[in-house]
């Protein structure tokens, strides 16, 4: 899955794929993701997640995060992640 399709303010956007990671020892997998037109006042994307959950027929659904302290977390992953592939 290199593309998906996400829905903002009623408009479905093609969303690029970044990564998907998963939170350690949980089982809860975040999506990141850019728009090509959602960007910056300096012209660089915006790093958007959500979450990913598998239904009963393993069907996967990429979940808008709204709770503020799961957005926090789903950034502190990614920020923690490649923070380390750095050094």
């Amino acid at each position: 899955m290199d593309n998906l399709i996400v829905s903002i303010d009623g408009k479905d956007k093609v969303a690029n794929i970044i990564t998907r990671l998963e939170l350690e020892d949980t089982g809860i997998e975040y999506i990141y993701y850019y728009l090509d037109d959602e960007l910056d006042q300096n012209g660089d994307n915006y790093l958007f997640s959500a979450r990913v959950e598998t239904d009963d027929d393993g069907n996967e659904e990429v979940i808008e995060i709204q709770d503020e302290e799961e957005k926090q977390i789903a950034f502190e992953l990614f920020s923690n992640t490649y923070k380390n592939i750095e050094k």
